[in-house]
């Protein structure tokens, strides 16, 4: 190995090629003065240190420390001292060592050129593990950092052989895949060869992406377990444990405006889809943000895929995907939708919310919303689904097989009643008590004033429908109207001050019956084809006396027909 002998003051005598072993390695700009930490060591006068990162590398090399300024290492402070391969030792525990080789162009100019170092990746070198290391590494002929340590590489290719060879061969519990370490999830945990002990701890990032092209910064664990051996996520704390979402909205997006924060349930790894086919097979999911129809807050339920499309592994839509038939499911932008039949998908995506419309190949038949929302709660306390004011608005999913809304209010435990109460109030913002509704098993259902003393009306399925006390709404005949109206009452009273015929009712309802109430003799009855009277004959009622009729329905004649009277 050529040297070059130094006839400095010191008299050192060293080789250009490799330098005498320093304490420490500065990897950052660090002050050339004083007795200082670097890198975890801590450093005395006479202490020989190597400097690889100053904010000027004409200042990079090997230092002598002392207490006062550094003075450059006698074996590195004049123009025969260094040349490009010149190589220094960087001693580390366990008698390792790191290697740092000199990759600036000769000549160096010792204060004028810049000086530039690299770590060597030399097979006889191993490093130690770091703080930061979730794990131990796989391969320590690399350097902290370097994703080959992991035996991975972070260049764009499909790791997931790696990743099931490092597993499963070497035998590790728990194993982190690096920043920017490419590999396919579903791949891996159908692999029966991988260990359902196993736990990775998944930092890749490039790895997931959404409908609309975004990249998605997924961190998280990965496991293929077992019916025995679920894979948990817990917070344990002896005071209060919590799960925070936090979004700062200073992002300047749509979701950030509303604050969005989002939980998930995914179905598998899409594994079609042109650039946006790493995506997760979506199902459902709760979300909390501002409601878009005010200024509150709202949580809610999602359904992201009927479960008939999760089941049949729904992939995204894309251009040039060969279907095999009818029943199989794609999912695009705000739909999802299920083939007609066989085909090559054309180059019209589905976009359609009903019917059956032809992508230029395949036929599909809209199916759901890839967001439609199931259930929600806002911060004013109203329940559903609607999207009106209504305290409780809910409707039945357009997925539902049946489209009935049935609901059911259960008592528990012997002879327990169960009740509906309706709460109004006041002008002055008071409570009002009101009738309520109440079912038990001994006396069916009733309707009880709001004291509970008595009941307004009973139901049983043995005695049918029993009123206690029964009052018919009623309302007053317009002064000389022949035609009165009978809108939504049960009596009308009339009070004609001077004589009237009355030749029918308006605005009747089929089958309603009405009493009229006569309280003087001005008015008459006509017998016509719109209001039948007994005998065919017209009345003149006397003072208080009731003439009853019913409402033939419309699709039958039209007309009121008399049921009974009570002349006084």
């Amino acid at each position: 190995m050529p040297s070059t002998m130094t006839d400095r003051v010191y008299g050192l005598t060293t080789s250009v090629a490799v330098k005498a072993p320093v304490k420490a390695v500065a990897t950052s700009n660090v002050t050339l003065s004083g007795q200082q930490t670097i890198g975890g060591t801590a450093l005395v006068a006479g202490d020989r240190v190597l400097v690889t990162a100053q904010t000027s590398s004409v200042n990079n090399g090997v230092y002598d420390v002392a207490t006062g300024a550094w003075r450059r290492s006698a074996d590195f402070d004049g123009n025969n001292d260094v040349v490009k391969g010149t190589i220094v030792i960087v001693p580390t525990t366990g008698g390792r060592g790191a290697l740092y080789q000199v990759t600036s162009s000769d000549p160096i100019v010792i204060g004028s050129s810049a000086i530039n170092f690299d770590m060597l990746d030399d097979p006889a070198i191993t490093y130690p593990q770091i703080d930061d290391e979730l794990v131990e590494p796989t391969n320590y002929m690399y350097a902290p950092g370097d994703v080959r340590r992991y035996g991975v590489l972070d260049d764009g290719t499909d790791q997931t052989t790696a990743l099931q060879a490092v597993v499963a061969d070497v035998g590790l519990r728990e194993y982190v895949i690096p920043l920017g370490v490419k590999y396919n999830r579903t791949t891996l945990l159908a692999d029966t060869d991988f260990p359902t002990n196993v736990v990775i701890h998944d930092r890749s990032q490039v790895n997931d992406f959404s409908s609309g092209g975004e990249t998605a910064k997924h961190v998280g664990i990965v496991s293929r377990d077992a019916a025995e051996n679920d894979t948990h996520w817990s917070i344990d704390s002896a005071h209060h444990p919590i799960f925070a979402l936090n979004n700062h909205g200073s992002a300047g997006t749509g979701s950030a405006t509303v604050r969005r924060a989002t939980t998930i349930w995914n179905a598998g790894q899409f594994t079609l889809g042109g650039a946006t086919g790493n995506g997760f097979r979506g199902v459902g999911m709760q979300q909390w943000e501002k409601s878009p129809d005010g200024n509150y807050w709202r949580w809610k339920i999602a359904c992201l895929a009927p479960w008939v499309a999760v089941n049949g592994s729904y992939e995204r839509w894309d251009t040039g995907q060969t279907i095999s038939g009818s029943g199989v499911y794609r999912s695009n932008q705000d739909g999802v939708y299920v083939s007609t039949g066989a085909g090559t998908t054309g180059a019209t995506a589905p976009t359609h919310s009903s019917g059956t419309v032809s992508d230029g190949g395949v036929s599909w038949t809209y199916v759901d919303s890839t967001d439609r929302t199931v259930w929600t709660i806002d911060e004013y306390g109203r329940i559903g689904n609607g999207a009106s004011t209504d305290t409780f608005d809910h409707k039945v999913s357009i997925t539902d097989p049946t489209g009935h809304y049935r609901m059911r209010l259960k008592a528990r435990g012997a002879s327990k009643d169960a009740s509906l109460t309706l709460t109004p109030t006041d002008s002055g913002s008071s409570e009002v008590a009101i009738p309520y509704l109440v079912g038990s098993s001994a006396d069916g259902l009733r309707i009880l004033k709001s004291d509970s003393g008595a009941a307004l009306a009973q139901f049983t399925d043995a005695g049918g429908a029993a009123v206690n006390e029964f009052r018919m709404l009623h309302s007053t005949a317009a002064d000389a109207d022949a035609t009165p109206s009978v809108a939504g009452v049960g009596t009308l009273y009339v009070s004609n001050t001077g004589a009237t015929n009355i030749t029918a009712l308006d605005d009747g309802s089929d089958n309603q019956i009405v009493n009229l109430v006569f309280t003087n003799a001005n008015t008459t009855l006509v017998h016509s084809s719109s209001l039948t009277l007994t005998s065919s004959t017209n009345v003149t009622p006397t003072a208080y006396s009731v003439v009853t009729l019913i409402k033939v329905p419309t699709a039958i004649s039209n007309r009121w027909v008399e049921l009974c009277r009570s002349v006084k």
